[in-house]
């Protein structure tokens, strides 16, 4: 029997981006439409924690409440519900994208969140930035238990948009491999490679998963 961990989103993007980083440890991933789960949980809070947290906490409710989702599970050895919040913190920002990236213009748009920070940042010199990704995990069955583990990308914001890739994906600069490359230029396994998601994964595997849990 595998394993599955039920990531909390409905984006498939993230659930692409996700999968292989789980598989590549034995683990099957899964979106909550997988199991008919539709509703949306709010982010209020000022950290990415603890909007993670709030995430895993709401749908591992609905999973527990949800008998056909519970049938669906016998299949599978161990069963995690997992969330992340991502963001992107740009030095010369402070306070301004971070946990609110999502929703950094009004439209919360991909394009328009890109536009507005290119055009915050125009003629700005310091152009520092970095991904921070925090991931919350916990056992199917006991909400109380709740692992942390957190993964950051470092990087440049460009002078314009790259056609590449999708969100903040396509106007910051990272170095792959001694090139410097927009990080919408790399393809899933470059990105998966660096991106601030496979290291807060690595970092639950070595800690948690491939001992304790």
């Amino acid at each position: 029997m595998n394993n599955l961990v039920i990531l909390a989103t409905h984006n498939k993007c993230k659930i692409t981006e996700f999968r292989p980083l789980f598989e590549m440890r034995g683990f099957d991933l899964e979106g909550l439409d997988k199991f008919n789960i539709t509703e949306d949980c709010d982010e209020p809070h000022d950290t990415l924690q603890f909007n993670a947290i709030d995430k895993v906490n709401f749908y591992h409710k609905l999973l527990l409440d949800n008998e056909g989702a519970k049938k669906q599970l016998h299949m599978y050895n161990k069963v995690y519900i997992a969330s992340e919040d991502s963001g992107l913190y740009v030095k010369s920002l402070p306070n301004e994208v971070g946990v609110k990236s999502k929703r950094f213009a009004e439209s919360g748009n991909d394009d328009d969140n890109n536009v507005l920070l290119l055009s915050k940042m125009f003629g700005v010199a310091n152009r520092d930035a970095h991904y921070d990704t925090s991931l919350v995990i916990s056992p199917f069955g006991n909400p109380e238990f709740i692992i942390n583990t957190t993964g950051r990308l470092s990087g440049l914001i460009a002078t314009s948009i790259s056609p590449h890739g999708f969100a903040y994906d396509k106007v910051l600069i990272v170095e792959y491999k001694d090139e410097i490359k927009y990080l919408g230029e790399l393809n899933l396994d470059q990105k998966n490679e660096i991106s601030s998601r496979r290291k807060a994964i690595d970092s639950l595997f070595t800690y948690y998963l491939d001992t304790k849990v």
